[in-house]
């Protein structure tokens, strides 16, 4: 004859425990993430800091979402790039004498602009290529297996 006994010493609520440990983790490669796209914008994409300024690191949304971005109105235009138009010369003015030490350059960079638009920097593709490289080397088990303990 064979008897086996299984007898549970605890309860253990495993579902809350994986949620905590996923979101742990997901905070975690987000913050990685956030960062790597800061990296990006102070070496590629301003002259004054505004953008920079504006990103606003991971927060936890009510529904578990896990958010960070940019505010700056112009902060789409950075990372993808901008199709031919005229763009308004007083940026462009003060970008000029910041950056190119000559204000009337300016003009020939609104020109420029006008013909070819503006090149993506892609500062938040690179911070998501983070985040991902961050999940697929870490994955989520051993967040989950600490909630679990």
């Amino acid at each position: 004859m064979i008897d086996v006994q299984v007898h549970q010493r605890r309860s253990v609520d495993a579902s809350a425990g994986v949620r905590r440990g996923v979101q742990k983790r997901m905070m975690d490669a987000a913050s990685q993430g956030f960062s790597k796209s800061q990296e990006a914008v102070a070496s590629n994409a301003t002259d004054t800091g505004h953008l920079l300024q504006s990103g606003y690191p991971p927060v936890e949304e009510s529904d578990g979402t896990i958010r960070w971005g940019y505010t700056a109105d112009y902060a789409k235009a950075v990372e993808e790039g901008s199709r031919p138009h005229w763009p308004p010369i007083q940026p462009l003015l003060g970008w000029a004498r910041r950056v190119l030490g000559n204000e009337s350059a300016a003009y020939a960079v609104q020109q420029k602009i006008a013909r070819e638009g503006t090149n993506p920097v892609g500062f938040v593709a690179r911070g998501v290529d983070a985040m991902k490289a961050s999940l697929r080397a870490h994955g989520l088990a051993s967040s989950v297996r600490s909630e679990l303990r």
